[in-house]
């Protein structure tokens, strides 16, 4: 079942980097033929490019009914499933900026697409929804307020048109990344509105926590510790985006007392889980979190180290030993809040992927 995209305003297609330049340049890690892994790489890059190059061409010069006759629905969807795949590849052989790379193209590419009557495939919309949960947690670390406004988001809808696929944090990674671009709007322009700042941030995080728990309780899971440490995990993430509120706009509004609640939670709930090298894959963002609010908490500190080196570990991602790095830097400073670093740190060409 496809999913068809109403007609939008003319817009100006989004530029997809990927035809014109290239990815970061990385060491071949095969043990065998050093370049055979590296050869694979560039040609799957050199086709999706020329793919990506048309794509734009024909939305461009003839809009989506030139799109819609010369790309199928096969074709988006394995260009899409290639440039995720590539990002992987590069987590694990190379770290943040390759992958960072394709991920940005991958974005690029769905925000074309959405400005044309392109109707989504199931695989599609699925593939997307993987794309959108990287972006928004990879918006939080980030200070560039365009690529936060293009963010792709997850499709509300996914419930109803994937009806063999559970999906997760729908509602409570639309409200994060609400956050994200309220609190990142540029000095020069007028404040976020007044209603923005009186939203009652707490009850509707509360509503995207309860609407993940339903939405879990359609996955069938048997078994009672893994059923515990599901909802352990959902409340984790629940804590970690009440503290990421906090820092965001804890200088105007009082939001000390329920920082230090989520704080007490979030670590408790990371403590109590029953099989966390299973979970461990779910935990990047909300150690994060808990690490740059650990800045005066040595034991903390020493939790989201601990854990923070066991993540590469066990999912064989390298860029996680970037967001270490960043941590121990940010830690052996004497500024409490960690968001200014991360600036630099993004004008230094360093991205901090804690996802």
């Amino acid at each position: 079942m496809a999913m068809k995209r109403g007609r939008t305003k003319p817009a100006k297609p989004h530029a997809i980097p990927i035809h014109d330049q290239q990815p970061p340049k990385k060491k071949a890690f095969s043990r065998g033929d050093p370049d055979v892994p590296e050869d694979a790489r560039n040609e799957a890059v050199a086709m999706i490019s020329r793919y990506i190059h048309d794509v734009t061409c024909q939305i461009a010069t003839g809009g989506s009914r030139l799109l819609k006759e010369g790309l199928g629905e096969e074709a988006a969807d394995w260009i899409l499933a290639s440039m995720l795949v590539l990002s992987c590849y590069e987590m694990f052989h190379s770290g943040a900026a390759a992958a960072e790379f394709h991920r940005t193209a991958a974005k690029s590419f769905v925000n074309t697409l959405s400005t044309t009557e392109w109707r989504q495939s199931t695989l599609f919309l699925s593939l997307r929804n993987k794309l959108s949960t990287y972006d928004v947690f990879a918006c939080t670390t980030s200070f560039d307020i365009s690529s936060i406004r293009n963010a792709v988001l997850p499709d509300l809808e996914s419930t109803r048109i994937l009806r063999n696929e559970t999906v997760l944090f729908l509602e409570y990674l639309v409200l994060l990344h609400e956050v994200t671009l309220i609190a990142r709007q540029p000095t020069h322009l007028p404040p976020p509105s007044k209603q923005q700042h009186i939203r009652d941030w707490k009850e509707e995080f509360e509503l995207a926590r309860g609407a993940t728990l339903m939405a879990a309780g359609r996955l069938n899971i048997h078994n009672a510790s893994q059923t515990r440490d599901l909802i352990r995990l959902v409340d984790i993430h629940h804590h970690a985006g009440l503290l990421y509120v906090a820092a965001c706009f804890g200088q105007s509004l009082d939001y000390d007392e329920m920082s230090k609640t989520a704080f007490r939670d979030l670590t408790a709930q990371i403590v109590a889980l029953e099989n966390i090298n299973q979970c461990i894959h779910n935990l990047p963002w909300p150690l994060f979190i808990l690490g740059v609010e650990s800045h005066g908490h040595p034991e903390n500190r020493k939790l989201v180290s601990k854990l923070y080196r066991t993540i590469p570990e066990i999912t064989g991602c390298k860029q996680y030993y970037d967001v270490l790095e960043f941590l121990h830097e940010f830690w052996s400073g004497s500024d409490i809040e960690w968001q200014p670093l991360a600036r630099r740190w993004e004008l230094r060409g360093n991205r901090i992927l804690a996802f």
